[in-house]
């Protein structure tokens, strides 16, 4: 672990986003227990992968992060992609964009993290006003709530384009990202999670 981190942990300690305990915002022994597994993800046209199921330990982890302030957690997370994920072959990593007021963009803390791991640069995509936090809509209203709303701030003329989000759901917002990300004159070669929500109709048996 990056001595900064251990000084961090040394004197501003944080409790485990799983257990409770001091020092980490994520102890060894919950760390251990995460269920990170590598796993193709399709949405519509677009492929990408994730490193689990957004469920048990792992939503925890991602709850805190983006629901807590626990901006620790996004950094190991965007780790976490980085070791366990084969860098494809793109020119830059865009980061979903957030309307929730929370004071930082989760995607672009994880986004972060994978680019400086892999060297890679990472661009912002912005969302423009109006329309409802995806997390309240049913799955039916997600994408039309995100429709238009993205763009990019620069060109991304010839540049093939990494899509990075924190949780993938419907995919509406990947979907979303892809076509500001075509607008702009880029190309949109997928997308990588941190995790991924199985439709409830997947689920039954």
């Amino acid at each position: 672990m990056p001595l900064a981190t251990d000084l961090s942990n040394l004197f501003l300690p944080s409790n485990c986003a799983v257990c409770g305990r001091l020092p980490k915002p994520l102890c060894d022994v919950c760390f251990d227990t995460l269920r990170f597994e590598s796993k193709q993800v399709n949405r519509g046209e677009l492929s990408g992968q994730s490193l689990g199921e957004y469920r048990d330990q792992l939503a925890t982890v991602i709850n805190s992060f983006k629901e807590r302030g626990q901006r620790n957690l996004g950094v190991l997370l965007g780790n976490e992609l980085a070791k366990r994920l084969t860098r494809p072959d793109a020119h830059l990593l865009v980061a979903a964009p957030s309307a929730t007021a929370r004071g930082f963009v989760p995607a672009e803390i994880v986004a972060g993290a994978l680019g400086k791991a892999w060297a890679m640069p990472v661009a912002r995509l912005r969302i423009r006003p109006g329309g409802q936090d995806q997390s309240q809509l049913h799955r039916s209203d997600r994408l039309v709530n995100l429709v238009n709303r993205i763009w990019s701030p620069i060109p991304l003329s010839g540049k093939k384009v990494l899509l990075v989000d924190d949780v993938v759901t419907t995919g509406a917002t990947l979907t979303e990202m892809a076509r500001a990300v075509v607008v702009a004159g880029g190309e949109p070669i997928g997308f990588i999670t941190v995790a991924e929500t199985i439709p409830k109709s997947l689920t039954k048996f």
